[in-house]
């Protein structure tokens, strides 16, 4: 990791979900700022807000999992030399996160910015796949969300 920089994010936020108290643009793109400033200088991505069919059919399609997920990451692949800021796309499926929030006990915009980081890692290679793996991004997690005044996600 190179030393934390401002990170420059293009975002484009797409709602396409029906639920309400969605945090705003400006919530997003500062999670996203946290979690790219060690390693990037600027980027680009697409968040996409989805209700549970859709979080459903593209879990299913991608993952062949038939369940609605709280987040999921889609990398773009071989475009570094055409367009080397762009990182790709998450989706995160609204009523799920609200959901897991309450059921956790945590506060909706802290459970939000933990998932944005969270996609946003697997967007930049990070994998919790292996023990080792999931240790580093878990580190990784707790450092930005801590520096962004959140708890540690993994604190029950």
């Amino acid at each position: 990791m190179k030393s934390k920089q401002p990170c420059l994010v293009f975002l484009e936020l797409q709602i396409a979900s029906s639920c309400v108290d969605i945090p705003t643009k400006e919530f997003f793109k500062t999670c996203v700022e946290h979690a790219l400033s060690v390693y990037r200088d600027q980027a680009e991505l697409t968040i996409r807000l989805v209700d549970r069919e859709e979080a459903c059919a593209l879990n299913r399609r991608w993952r062949g999992n038939n369940v609605a997920t709280n987040v999921l990451s889609f990398p773009v692949q071989d475009v570094d030399h055409a367009a080397p800021d762009l990182l790709g796309d998450l989706a995160l499926c609204v009523p799920v996160v609200q959901a897991e929030a309450q059921a956790q006990g945590k506060s909706p915009q802290a459970h939000w910015a933990h998932l944005v980081v969270h996609g946003v890692l697997h967007l930049l290679g990070l994998d919790h796949e292996q023990e080792s793996q999931a240790q580093e991004m878990e580190d990784v997690e707790r450092a930005v969300l801590t520096e962004m005044g959140y708890p540690d996600p993994y604190v029950a």
